[in-house]
Order: structure tokens, then sequence, then C-alpha cells
């Protein structure tokens, strides 16, 4: 059974109303899986996570610090890190 850890970076963390979540799942889960279950769990992040794999999305999606695709099987204890766009002036 998978156990996926996912972490809500920046200002992703104010509208999950947390930092991190854990994720167990019975089987073998893709990334979009996760994602699916992410949006599920954390309506509040619907909007910036459906299209998140499209070309033109801002949002990063790391798996255990390097670029995750939509298909790329997650494994127990993974670390998923969302990273939204950075602006300042």
């Amino acid at each position: 059974m998978p156990q996926i850890i996912v972490k809500y970076l920046l200002w992703l963390r104010d509208k999950a109303s947390t930092d991190k979540d854990v994720f167990i799942f019975q089987s073998e889960v893709t990334l979009k899986e996760l994602v699916d279950k992410i949006i599920e769990k954390r309506p509040t992040l619907k909007k910036f996570l459906e299209n998140v794999f499209d070309k033109n999305n801002n949002i990063i999606i790391l798996i255990n610090g390097k670029p995750g695709k939509q298909d790329k099987i997650l494994r127990n204890n993974d670390i998923v890190s969302i990273i939204p766009p950075v602006s300042g002036g």
C-alpha cells in the first residue's frame, strides 16, 4: 500500500489550510490519480490543480525533488511537492 506525502508550498498552504497531507492507496497510483484525490480532499485547490498538467500551467509538481509527469507511478513514501508560481518586485 503506497503512502504518499504531499507538501503544499508558499501560498498553496493557505488555500489548502495545511502544509501537507498523507494519502494511502490500496494499489499502484499515478501522479494524475493523486492530483484527483488531492482535489477531492481539498476542493479549494481545484482551480489551481485541475489543469496542472497542461503545457501553459505555472504550477510545478516535484516527486522527491524531480519534475513529475502525470503517468508517473508513485512509490511508497514518495514526497510530492506542489509549488505555485512566485512573483515579486
